[in-house]
């Protein structure tokens, strides 16, 4: 990751999976793409039997699809009422 030369001077945000080498960059703040996510909670339904984290991928899709209806309609931004409504 060194080798790249972008990651050791990069210091806004990296939106990536969740291997552990991008951690010890301390200059960057981190986030996990929206697959990366799903993946995540699934595993944890899978293998801990956790019901939560089904409710929590539902509505996290529930917010996607809400969000691609918006910007299908042009809007750049999503209500902030409708998210929170989503999340209820």
């Amino acid at each position: 990751m060194n080798e790249g030369g972008i990651l050791p001077v990069f210091n806004n945000i990296s939106v990536h999976d969740c291997y552990s080498s991008y951690s010890k960059y301390e200059s960057i703040r981190h986030g996990l793409h929206n697959d990366q996510i799903l993946r995540e909670l699934q595993s944890v339904t899978d293998n801990q039997k956790q019901m939560l984290t089904e409710k929590q991928s539902r509505m996290f899709l529930d917010m996607k699809d809400a969000r691609d209806s918006d910007v299908a309609r042009g809007l750049l931004r999503s209500s902030y009422d409708q998210l929170d409504a989503l999340m209820q």
